[in-house]
């Protein structure tokens, strides 16, 4: 499991390997946080990107936000669709990679990233900050949250976030070190906002 293998994802959430690790029945405190500190500035189209089984996208749409979540995870966006339908909200679901996001261009506001960056392999990471920086308008913002630590993740640190993203594309409002926490417990991690220049 790990990198960019779309069976070895698929084969994880049908084996439930997702309940308890990265898939919380909740969303994060770190992204409601954010979400009620920006407001009416976090604008009205979020992207999920690797949204998994869709738990912060359902979050993000139970707040009128129009929802795109994208996975390269057939299996994932299946149970996404589920959640989303007995929260009663509409999610748009599409199966993608992240280094070539299936989104149109400056048409998001919000993208939500909670331990995406740290599966990415370090020769892909360019082309997903390159994606993130295209779908996202002018402004729009980036939450990007990451394991700096752990055996089956590429650690994401404030030194990672800023190569990644760099400069010229992003502006860094906060990037700190904090706890991700899972059902199963909790692990070293990194946190960043960055706004789109």
């Amino acid at each position: 499991m790990g990198g960019v293998d779309a069976n070895g994802w698929d084969r994880a959430y049908r084996e439930g390997d997702d309940i308890g690790l990265w898939d919380t029945p909740w969303p994060s405190p770190e992204l409601v946080g954010t979400v009620l500190g920006l407001g009416p500035a976090i604008g009205v189209v979020a992207l999920d990107a690797g949204c998994g089984a869709g738990t912060e996208a359902v979050y993000l749409a139970s707040l009128g936000l129009e929802t795109i979540g994208v996975d390269i995870s057939s299996t994932a966006l299946a149970i996404a669709a589920e959640r989303a339908a007995a929260a009663g909200v509409t999610l748009d679901l599409r199966l993608g990679d992240v280094r070539e996001l299936p989104v149109e261009d400056a048409s998001v506001d919000f993208v939500n990233d909670r331990g995406l960056l740290h599966h990415v392999p370090a020769a892909g990471r360019a082309q997903y900050a390159a994606e993130v920086a295209r779908v996202l308008r002018p402004g729009g913002w980036l939450l990007v949250r990451g394991m700096s630590a752990g055996e089956r993740c590429i650690p994401v640190t404030r030194r990672v976030v800023a190569a990644t993203f760099g400069v010229d594309r992003f502006a860094e409002v906060r990037s700190s070190e904090y706890t991700m926490v899972g059902a199963n417990g909790s692990r070293p991690g990194h946190i960043a906002l960055l706004r789109r220049s």
